[in-house]
């Protein structure tokens, strides 16, 4: 029954009011008293687009069909249901969507303020089939208890030309959280998605459990036109993390994405299939990742892989033209896959770095590696199909250069360095702990295989150094001519002959060891970052792999330097250390 008190012409969208309200409410819109919501919302609709007044509701709303926003702002109210609310050339504001999903037809459309939940529906905010041009800010939503909280899949004739995703929360859902699939035709004006919170993504099917997903049109392949791609949009200031992959794509172009916050977790989606990590590409090109930090949560390390795409299992398509800067992650392991063809140049850069283990494989045109920080290296050059995604598929025999500097590879117990197959012309390296070895090989087409000098010193006399870690090639040139050439890296520790490098006792716990004969000052010195190896110090005795962190002192006036870790099991006087990393030289 209808509100008593209000004017007929209200219920009759085509008539007219000499002084119409300045808001509508979909209570005066009621014509008897069991008539469906869905027909009173439509009426109020209808009559709001008509006479262009905004919608004001506060009640809620039970839909058992369809409704049709075109042309108005609504604000408030709760629609409870199944059914879908079309957005056409609209606003949707400060309203609760109770299991009802918002699909957006067309138009400047805006959906800001408002909550979606107990969705059942493939999505709570879907793109499907627009009916016209689009243009989209969906702002400071929340989302949860659905599948995909936002999709877009499958747009019909008409694109998307812009939009913002920004500042939303979505939590606790099944599918994605905000996933534009195959939309590469689209966002020619523009796409960010910024400042989103996205935690606890979890769910069973197939490819479900990725934060924010971007993908263009397969196939991959070096020759894919640029059309094919979804280009020059922002992904920037999100929070992600609890799902399996905080951000993916695929078939992307010119596109930035900025100071992420992400924590991908194992325990999320484990039946999708999907690869685990904060950052996961497939065959995209011209992007830069800037800014990305967290670790990863579970039984996996993998933090970043940049790879090749595949078409139906066949590697096609390698990443190229890309930056990577700005990783701070100290469990997580970065892994790239690349290439490069005669026919095309492809250049890396990798820069400011941290991370537990650096996976390289491939030899673009160009590549620079800078300002790393690691605990193991794992690189081959022109590697084969076994040894990565895409070995074996492309060779460069024109010229390729690379360029490592400012990298220090350490760990509290180990460091492993491995790099073969690396055939390059020209590889300029400097200021690293490690040396990187030229390879040559018919097969790779390069020339004679060289040593390249990475650190030179000046000694004040003729005798190696002592305590110190040297790099593989590096030149050590004597008082009175000649030099020492390192040909295995290490360190110098005296550990036989009639005056081995003995240390007094020690406890279980302690920090430090001290000198129980030489001068550590003037015989056999000590530098800070040199492994040592202390026999029957470690864990149930064993031998114990520690570092040297601060160089000689004088405590109590014995010759002191600090360690870590520390002891784990005591030791008696005059135990003999050595070198985790016996230096190998030659006298030139």
């Amino acid at each position: 029954m209808r509100t008593p008190g209000l004017p007929d012409p209200l219920l009759d969208p085509a008539s007219t009011l000499d002084s119409p309200p300045s808001v509508i409410t979909p209570e005066m819109f009621t014509a008897e008293q069991d008539e469906p919501d869905y027909i009173v919302l439509q009426r109020c609709a209808d009559y709001a687009y008509q006479n262009q007044i905004p919608v004001r509701a506060s009640g809620t709303y039970n839909l058992d069909e369809s409704i049709t926003l075109r042309g108005i702002k609504w604000e408030g109210g709760v629609f409870v249901g199944d059914t879908p609310i079309y957005i056409d050339n609209s606003s949707l504001e400060n309203t609760e969507i109770n299991g009802s999903h918002v699909e957006i037809k067309g138009g400047r459309c805006t959906i800001r303020n408002n909550i979606f939940y107990n969705q059942t529906a493939t999505a709570a905010l879907l793109i499907k089939e627009l009916t016209s041009e689009s243009r989209l800010d969906c702002s400071y939503n929340e989302f949860y208890n659905c599948n995909y909280a936002i999709l877009q899949q499958g747009t019909g004739d008409f694109q998307m030309a812009s939009a913002i995703f920004s500042y939303n929360s979505i939590h606790d859902i099944r599918g994605d959280g905000i996933e534009l699939n195959v939309v590469n035709r689209h966002y020619y004006d523009g796409l960010i998605i910024e400042g989103n919170i996205i935690s606890n993504v979890n769910g069973s099917n197939t490819s479900w459990g990725i934060g924010i997903g971007v993908a263009g049109l397969a196939p991959y392949g070096t020759n894919t036109p640029d059309e094919n791609y979804v280009a020059n949009f922002t992904i920037r200031g999100n929070r992600i993390l609890g799902c399996r992959q905080c951000i993916h794509t695929e078939l992307c172009r010119d596109f930035t994405i900025i100071n992420n916050d992400c924590s991908p977790d194992t325990s999320k989606s484990t039946a999708s299939g999907l690869r685990f990590g904060a950052y996961v590409s497939y065959g995209c090109k011209r992007f830069v990742v800037d800014g990305l930090y967290g670790e990863p949560v579970g039984t996996a390390n993998r933090y970043i892989q940049i790879d090749w795409g595949s078409n139906d299992g066949v590697w096609a398509g390698p990443p190229v033209d890309f930056t990577l800067r700005n990783v701070n992650t100290t469990k997580g392991d970065i892994e790239i896959a690349t290439g490069c063809a005669d026919s095309w140049t492809n250049t890396t850069i990798v820069e400011n770095i941290r991370c537990r283990v650096m996976k390289w494989r491939g030899l673009p045109s160009t590549s620079k590696f800078s300002d790393m920080f690691c605990s193991s290296i794992d690189c081959i050059g022109r590697y084969s199909a076994s040894e990565g995604g895409g070995g074996g598929l492309l060779a460069r025999s024109f010229y390729t250069y690379t360029h490592w500097t400012n990298i220090i590879c350490i760990d509290d117990v180990n460091a492993s360095v491995a790099f073969s197959k690396m055939y390059v012309d020209h590889i300029e390296q400097n200021g690293n702990n490690f040396y990187i070895p030229v390879s040559e090989a018919i097969t790779g087409h390069r020339g004679p295989k060289l040593m390249t000098t990475i650190e030179q010193y000046k000694l004040y006399d003729d005798k190696f150094p002592p305590g110190r870690e040297f790099s593989e090639g590096c030149v050590l040139w004597k008082a009175s001519g000649g030099y020492y050439l390192v040909t295995v890296a290490g360190a110098l520790i005296n550990s036989g002959g009639t005056r081995p490098d003995i240390i007094k006792k020690t406890a279980a716990g302690q920090t430090y060891i001290q000198s129980n004969d030489l001068n550590w000052q003037t015989d056999q010195v000590k530098a800070a970052g040199t492994r040592l190896i202390i026999p029957g110090a470690g864990d149930g005795g064993n031998d114990l792999i520690t570092t040297i962190t601060c160089g000689v002192y004088i405590s109590n006036g014995i010759y002191t330097v600090n360690i870590a870790p520390p002891i784990v099991t005591a030791t008696a006087d005059n135990v003999v250390i050595r070198a985790a990393y016996p230096v190998s030289y030659i006298n030139v």
